[in-house]
């Protein structure tokens, strides 16, 4: 878990069935302390944060997520996204990087 540490990024690439979810939740369950963390399907979270754009409370809901420690999204990449989503998506990636760590 040191990556966490030097706010660095895991990225788990390879074909379905190789155990990539399971191991993002292993990394999940691996918190300890005060550390955070969210599990979202790429959907289901891209999904949140259209309807927190429709209701006007992108800001915050993107303020939130930037602060969970492990932000673990699955499923990106096997399912088309469009226009509107991949800018959520954008601005959500955009605003972890911005989010100072103090590790």
């Amino acid at each position: 878990m040191a990556f966490l540490g030097r706010s660095e990024n895991v990225v788990l690439i390879g074909p379905p069935g190789v155990g990539k979810t399971h191991l993002a939740i292993g990394l999940g369950q691996s918190l300890h302390g005060s550390q955070t963390g969210r599990f979202y399907s790429a959907m289901e979270l891209l999904d949140e944060l259209l309807a927190a754009l429709a209701t006007r409370t992108l800001v915050e809901r993107l303020e939130v997520l930037s602060r969970v420690d492990l932000l673990i999204i699955d499923e990106l990449g096997y399912l088309p996204m469009d226009k509107p989503r991949a800018n959520l998506c954008f601005q959500l990636v955009s605003r972890c990087y911005e989010q100072p760590r103090w590790w």
